[in-house]
């Protein structure tokens, strides 16, 4: 019996109390990898308007080898450029509170809530990809939150997502498309390119979390519905 693909839907504006909710979630799972009890460092949180923004030490690996692809792949994802390393010779700017990001760039880039869950799914994959050794810095919800987005948004629509898009949302002022294009094939090797989303995943995601979507459950169709499934253009696609 053949299971069933999430259908594509039109784009709306996700509802406030919608958004904070996914953004927790986002906040949640980052700090579940940012706790992982292999790791050296000691966490500190700062309060950001009911959410908390994760702090670690950078990137340590453990061994004394060459510095290989799988770390040099978790700076990209879990560590920032050097702290007074900006665009441009310029002092890196100060993320946004993790709430008003996610916002703008939902709105600004027209981001589904499907792709948005679809994106925290392919997030609790990430989870389970990571080494015992790693250590997150600041910002890292935010470089999770755009690769993980940007992933969920080619593999789920025709007219995806791109990098420039990124970008622009962010006024130039973040990342650099550079930036973006790490991030995302860092993340695509620590999901293992394992992309598929089922109805039924999602479904269980939905009830795991408690995340109510009225909306969504209208869209759920009985019968199969083609998504993307070429893998190698994902991170191939980079104008807007």
């Amino acid at each position: 019996m053949a299971t069933q693909t999430i259908p594509p839907k039109p784009w709306h504006p996700i509802p406030d109390s919608l958004i904070g909710k996914l953004a927790g979630l986002f906040e949640h799972l980052t700090a579940e990898i940012a706790s992982n009890p292999g790791l050296t460092a000691i966490a500190q949180a700062a309060p950001m308007g009911g959410l908390a923004q994760i702090k670690h030490p950078l990137l340590t690996p453990s061994h004394d080898g060459p510095v290989d692809f799988t770390y040099t792949s978790f700076d990209a994802i879990l560590n920032p450029l050097p702290s007074n390393a900006g665009l441009n010779g310029l002092p890196a700017p100060t993320l946004p509170e993790l709430l008003p990001f996610i916002k703008t760039i939902t709105d600004t880039c027209k981001i589904s809530v499907v792709t948005i869950l679809v994106a925290l799914i392919y997030v609790k994959r990430l989870q389970s990809s990571l080494p015992a050794d790693y250590i997150t810095e600041y910002g890292t919800a935010h470089r999770i939150f755009v690769s993980s987005v940007l992933v969920a948004s080619k593999f789920l629509e025709d007219d995806p997502l791109t990098t420039k898009k990124l970008v622009d949302a962010t006024s130039g002022e973040v990342w650099t498309m550079k930036d973006i294009t790490q991030m995302e094939i860092a993340f695509l090797k620590f999901v293992k390119w394992d992309l598929r989303v089922e109805v039924e995943h999602l479904q269980e995601f939905l009830t795991e979390h408690d995340v109510e979507v009225p909306e969504l459950k209208l869209s759920l169709c009985p019968t199969l519905v083609s998504s993307v499934t070429s893998d190698s253009a994902l991170a191939t696609n980079q104008q807007c």
